[in-house]
């Protein structure tokens, strides 16, 4: 045990580096993206769920949480805050890179979240096209003095330790369970295992992306089972959709459809894949 502790804890010291320089990329990109994406969503009805699906691709889920500011305000559709929850890649990217994850395996998953959250959006929006939108904007306040270095040390610290809790479980586990049991775990979750996954990712929590892009990474699950949590991840903006929209039916079947969707793509993807 204390081996195993010790080899995490050197395998995920030499990972926070490229998880802070990471984190610093993105607090600085994030800086001038949010003002920009928001004005893109506000116009662009019409193609919303396209815009959504590409722009929910942006690491972190502070954009999701932002986009549910604007369909809270019905200044965009509920197809296109489907396409960007679906698309959030909430910590996801993160720990793919730091974790050495090949570029054609990101560009895979990546693409798989943007299809389906753009197939999704624009089939939801087309069954609700006679729904009545506001065309009204509720102006939120922004950070204007945010401390991006400040921002991308917390998010790495977070990160880290949240890392090495799920490596330390999935090390034990890995000594603990043989082999040919796991790989016997591995074929019989085809379609249980996309079903629990994006549950898992339901959790309003970064650590929901982070042990399930762990888990995948080791090869301990396959890529539907994967995708199907990746999918449902959205970070902390179903919280915020439940504390500013008045509608809890509606919020519930927003929760219920992001969920159902992505039990259905992971399953889909193991079966094909």
């Amino acid at each position: 045990m204390l081996n195993v502790l010790i080899e995490t804890l050197a395998d995920s010291l030499k990972l926070l580096p490229f998880v802070f320089v990471a984190f610093l990329i993105i607090e600085l990109l994030e800086h001038k993206f949010e003002e920009y994406s928001e004005k893109v969503l506000a116009v662009s009805r019409r193609f919303g769920p396209l815009f959504g699906a590409l722009l929910g691709l942006f690491p972190e889920c502070g954009f999701s949480i932002m986009a549910t500011g604007l369909y809270t305000t019905r200044v965009i559709t509920l197809g296109t805050i489907i396409a960007i929850y679906l698309s959030t890649s909430d910590e996801m990217l993160v720990v793919m890179i730091s974790g050495g994850a090949k570029l054609n395996d990101i560009a895979t998953i990546l693409l798989i979240k943007f299809i389906t959250a753009l197939i999704a959006g624009f089939a939801v929006d087309l069954v609700l096209r006679k729904r009545n939108l506001a065309v009204h904007m509720e102006k939120k306040g922004h950070e204007e003095h945010k401390d991006v270095l400040k921002e991308a040390l917390f998010h790495t610290i977070r990160t880290f330790v949240l890392l090495l809790m799920v490596s330390m479980a999935l090390n034990v586990i890995m000594e603990a369970v043989p082999d040919d049991t796991l790989e016997a775990i591995i074929v019989r979750n085809i379609i249980a295992g996309p079903i629990i996954s994006a549950l898992v990712g339901l959790i309003p929590n970064c650590s929901a992306s982070i042990m399930i892009t762990s888990i995948y990474l080791r090869g301990l699950i396959d890529l539907g089972t994967a995708m199907a949590g990746l999918l449902s991840a959205s970070g902390l903006a179903i919280v915020v959709l439940f504390k500013e929209n008045d509608d809890k039916k509606e919020n519930v079947s927003i929760l219920l459809l992001t969920y159902g969707i992505s039990v259905i793509a992971g399953i889909i993807i193991n079966l094909i894949a």
